[in-house]
């Protein structure tokens, strides 16, 4: 089950970082900024499973999650993430 909740919690991350390319494509040239890149580390400290349906991993179950982020160095809190994730195929990413 920790598996599942640290996959959810990877694909999440995945969803937003493909989301903010998309919006780079669309204004059509990188602002500045973008050319920098920024590394953190999420700590999964808050996440909670809400099992919908039947028993177990189904379609429709969501993730919610309020976790740290930590500098590079994994020393120094410098934010949080939070949201949710919807179950939309069992057994995968």
């Amino acid at each position: 089950m920790r598996r599942w909740v640290i996959l959810l919690a990877v694909s999440a991350v995945a969803v937003l970082v493909f989301a903010g390319i998309l919006s780079l494509i669309r204004l059509g040239t990188a602002p500045a900024a973008a050319k920098e890149s920024l590394t953190v580390i999420e700590h999964v400290t808050h996440e909670t499973v809400v099992d919908l349906g039947e028993k177990g991993d189904t379609v429709g179950d969501t993730l919610v999650f309020n976790n740290d982020l930590y500098d590079e160095t994994d020393a120094n809190q410098v934010g949080n993430t939070n949201g949710s994730c919807i179950r939309t195929a069992v057994g995968k990413l």
